[in-house]
């Protein structure tokens, strides 16, 4: 058995805490927790992944850095150079992170403070108090009393801190709505893609507040919806076979019907993502596309000079959740004289392996400047976005109560990093480390605008729309969303405001009237009901449809559907004549028939948009036949009784044909040979119009001029002379004529005389 890798602490530790949050744990392993070389807690994991390492609370000592270790059967893991620092206590305004109605089960709060206790009322009446292990909680509510309608809600945090009792704020919350859910909804919860082996839960349609009950192959579990989609995590490995779910809220004695699933087998696993480079100074990497209860499986990999590939194991890291820091060992050689040093990494679960990742060891590229605000930050919130970051390196949050943050792993140029404590007026600052970065930023957090700005839904909101962008929001606020009065989103934090986007329980109706409300500790911008924004039905702007099309063939187009107003590509249906014929950014296909109409289309984008429609001119088909024009000409050579040959060569026939029933469709062919000694007829084609009426003839004319190979001899014309031809139905026709050359010598001169006679031959 290898040696165990290092463990993650992750705080906030403060001298209240009970415990301290352990990530890579192995399951049976013994975690000590040190001061120094002072043992400060330890326990033994029952789990693979996340332990919570009991604490002695009476030997944490504020400033002080905790470090630990795990010990399994390989020995014990290494400390890394990552300590988590012990922190006053400050009881803050916790956030609200589910919904508050009449039926709710439980409410859900982050930002605690473990080790403290949290007490919740009701209209004043105390539902609920516990003692905080974790900062993300449940209130542990009373499950049973009834709450009326537009009932206030308080939320605050006690403790006693160096023998003195504190009571901390409660936050603004919204009263609690009349539970107005609909009740189908309870029948139509989803859980998505249950796998064999999976722990995470991904539930989509969900009733807030309502208990979740989870039925698997003789195993059971329950869960709380905080909101109508979320992601639980560590539940039980789910088996492979049937799978049933069913909503419940028991405070209204009200039931869902069941869902019935099936557990798919685990089949493969998809390969762990790491975008950054490893840094030699940090030696931690950051993984994402974990599968929780998985195993990361790490080598250190040597691709020689000589061509081979050596692999060392370095050791294994449980995963508890779907993106993690792993620590590397110190002592790790990220160099060798055979050849360049990389890091595989795999993870297995229930006996199925990942393809691996590989993740170079960083070395020479260019370091970007120091980090970036992008907005300015205001007391009360959690969260600071930061640009120009160099992936791979170390990020921290500090103030003047020393670090209020993990230190993180940039994954991406543009992050937002989370704080364990509210941001407080006064300087604040981000150091990046690692990678050849060495930059401190600094910035200074802004008193709460008072009164809170009212955010601004942003416009265009169209029926079925299930979401909402928004405008004006303060870095770190918890916002929701009331559609026509009532309350229609779980609060959201908001870790971004250029990212202002948050999803609505059902979809918006046409002229629904929607506001926002954001809330920051004790304060709530005011709900204006004269400040909102309507849903409203959309117009359409299409291109690619065609002008016209000729009946009796098929016409193949594509169409594009835009929102009028933003531009937007739509995807849409199009039909004629109440038939669908496809979708927009398709080809499509028409075909109409002789005698048809022109067409009535409509291009559909659903409720939210007013249908466009459009018409296609018909035409009526030009349709053609094929005419075959003749001429032959005998004799062009001929000898006379001198024994004088003279050779005569038709240089052009000019042919003229016009259709009686269309005078305009007249053809007119010149025919020129490529060489003068042509054969001793001439023929061409051209095509007409078949005709329609009962007048069927036409007028063909053929004219030309000759060349005699003597010079003594003057040329002749080729005279005009016209026949009539009637189509009868003969798609391909003929029509002929001959040219006789006569000839005779001049009485006076001598010379020799001939002349061309042009004459019908006869037509099929």
């Amino acid at each position: 058995m290898s040696r165990p890798l290092p463990i993650t602490l992750h705080g906030a530790v403060t001298i209240l805490s009970p415990s301290v949050r352990a990530t890579g744990v192995n399951k049976g392993a013994k975690v000590t927790i040190y001061d120094g070389a002072a043992e400060v807690g330890s326990g033994v994991s029952e789990v693979d992944g996340e332990f919570l390492v009991p604490l002695e609370t009476s030997l944490l000592v504020e400033r002080h850095l905790l470090k630990g270790v795990q010990t399994t059967a390989g020995g014990t893991s290494s400390q890394t150079d990552y300590s988590v620092e012990v922190t006053g206590v400050d009881l803050e305004a916790p956030f609200l992170a589910s919904t508050l109605h009449t039926c709710m089960t439980d409410i859900l709060v982050d930002g605690l403070t473990p080790g403290a206790t949290l007490i919740t009322t009701i209209n004043g009446d105390r539902f609920g108090e516990s003692t905080i292990l974790s900062p993300l909680s449940w209130c542990g509510i009373d499950r049973e009393k009834d709450i009326p309608a537009d009932a206030a809600v308080t939320i605050h945090q006690e403790a006693t801190i160096n023998g003195a009792a504190a009571i901390g704020p409660s936050p603004n919350c919204p009263k609690c709505s009349a539970f107005a859910y609909p009740y189908d909804k309870l029948l139509t919860g989803l859980l998505m893609s249950p796998i064999e082996c999976d722990t995470n839960r991904s539930f989509t349609g969900m009733v807030p507040g309502a208990i979740t009950e989870i039925q698997n192959e003789g195993q059971w579990e329950i869960w709380l919806n905080p909101t109508n989609t979320f992601t639980g995590f560590r539940g039980l490995p789910l088996k492979k076979g049937s799978i049933q779910m069913v909503q419940k809220l028991p405070r209204c004695k009200r039931d869902g019907a069941p869902w019935d699933g099936v557990v798919k087998p685990l089949d493969a696993l998809p390969a762990p993502i790491v975008v950054h480079s490893l840094c030699r100074e940090l030696r931690r990497l950051t993984v994402s596309q974990l599968l929780p209860t998985g195993t990361l499986s790490l080598w250190r990999m040597i691709n020689t000079h000589g061509g081979s590939v050596i692999g060392e194991q370095i050791g294994y890291h449980p995963s508890s959740s779907t993106t993690e820091t792993v620590d590397l060992p110190p002592d790790l050689q990220l160099d060798d004289p055979q050849g360049v040093v990389s890091i595989s990494v795999r993870q297995s679960r229930c006996g199925i392996q990942s393809p691996e990742t590989i993740v170079q060891v960083a070395s020479g590229s260019s370091v970007v400047g120091p980090p970036k605000f992008t907005t300015n930050l205001y007391e009360c919130g959690r969260w600071i976005p930061l640009a120009n970051l160099n992936p791979g390196s170390n990020i921290q949050a500090f103030d003047s109560r020393g670090p209020i943050s993990d230190p993180f792993l940039a994954q991406k140029s543009v992050m937002s990093l989370k704080t364990w404590r509210r941001l407080r007026p006064g300087q604040l600052y981000v150091v990046e480390t690692g990678c050849r970065t060495d930059h401190k930023i600094v910035i200074d957090v802004l008193p709460l605008p008072s009164p809170l700005p009212t955010p601004k839904i942003t416009a265009p909101l169209r029926p079925e729309f299930q979401y909402v962008r928004l405008e004006g929001v303060i870095t770190g606020a918890s916002v929701y969303i009331l559609v026509n009065g009532e309350v229609q989103s779980a609060p959201v934090e908001m870790a971004d405001p250029a990212v202002g986007i948050i999803w609505l329980w059902n979809a918006l109706n046409d002229k629904d009237r929607v506001t926002a409300v954001q809330m920051l500790c004790e304060h709530a911008s005011t709900l204006r009901e004269s400040e909102f924004t309507q849903a409203l039905r959309g117009d359409l702007k299409l291109a690619g449809i065609p002008s016209r099309a000729v009946r009796d063939t098929t016409v193949t187009f594509t169409v594009t559907a835009r929102d009028a107003e933003t531009g937007q590509v739509l995807p849409t249906t199009v039909s004629i004549n109440g038939v669908i014929i496809g979708s927009a950014g398709q080809p499509l296909h028409y075909s109409p028939r002789l005698g048809d109409t022109n067409p009535r289309g409509v291009v559909s984008a659903g409720p939210a948009y007013i249908d466009a429609e459009f018409t296609i001119s018909l035409d009526d088909p030009i349709r053609n036949w094929n005419l075959n024009l003749r001429a032959q000409w005998c004799p062009t050579t001929f000898t006379t009784n001198t024994n004088w040959t003279v050779i005569i060569d038709i240089t052009e026939l000019n042919w003229n044909v016009v259709p009686r029933w269309n005078p305009s469709a007249a053809r007119s062919v010149r025919v020129r040979p490529d060489n003068p000694a042509i054969p001793t007829f001439s023929s061409i084609s051209v095509l007409l119009p078949i005709p329609t009426g009962s007048e069927k003839r036409m007028d063909v004319t053929v004219s030309g001029s000759t060349d005699p190979r003597d010079p003594s001899v003057s040329a002749a014309t080729v005279p005009a002379v016209t026949a009539v031809y009637e189509y009868t139905g003969n798609n391909n026709g003929l029509i002929s004529f001959t040219l006789t050359t006569p000839f005779v010598f001049d009485p006076v001169t001598g010379e020799l005389v001939y002349w061309v006679v042009p004459q019908y031959a006869g037509a099929s």
